[in-house]
């Protein structure tokens, strides 16, 4: 079967579906100038304005909060920039970023670190972090009187807040929110990688 005959032979089937006036071809040719405009319109704001409009300095204490009660450890970020990339996603800039024990001592450094996160990806559930860059990246592991690593029991916390839980039967309790994430696709490259112990 050849191109001209599976053609004769669609048209037969489908009929007047594949004939489309000159008015309707006008209409289309007009309702995709208006999509692909507004769409345009989206991207350049994307591109170009939000990054001017957010200030996540504003909202570093608040994943601070965030980050300390789901995993205890404290987060800091010093000037905390937004960029954004060409396939809608965004770069998250810093001075420097770190991630401490309760008591302050450190477990992980980035300086002039850059963070790419593909949004797209998250909306099916992903977090995407593309490229993870830092000048220096430093990492400090301390032993307890067990002989073994500090970070352990936290991930062990971590690990027991994620576990599925049976749910509490009360009358009026409201929905949550349980959306799962999980990290694919990280890329790190540092000049510099330390690890202290």
């Amino acid at each position: 079967m050849d191109f001209t005959s599976l053609k004769n032979s669609l048209k037969d089937k489908l009929g007047n579906i594949l004939d489309i006036s000159d008015e309707k071809k006008k209409k289309i040719k007009k309702i995709s100038v208006i999509f692909a405009g507004v769409f345009a319109a989206i991207y350049l704001a994307f591109l170009l304005i939000l990054p001017n409009i957010i200030d996540l300095n504003k909202f570093t204490p608040m994943i601070s909060k965030e980050v300390e009660k789901m995993s205890g450890f404290k987060f800091g970020a010093e000037n905390l920039k937004l960029g954004t990339t060409l396939k809608f996603g965004v770069k998250l800039k810093a001075d420097k970023i770190s991630l401490n024990y309760k008591d302050d001592t450190p477990l992980f450094n980035l300086t002039k670190p850059e963070i790419e996160i593909n949004l797209p990806t998250i909306l099916i559930g992903h977090i995407n972090l593309d490229n993870i860059k830092a000048d220096t990246a430093d990492a400090y592991l301390v032993f307890t009187k067990d002989k073994k690593y500090t970070v352990m029991e936290y991930v062990d916390n971590i690990l027991k807040a994620a576990a599925p839980q049976e749910p509490k039967k009360e009358e009026n309790k409201k929905a949550e929110f349980n959306f799962p994430i999980e990290i694919r696709n990280i890329n790190v490259k540092a000049n510099k990688i330390a690890l202290h112990l």
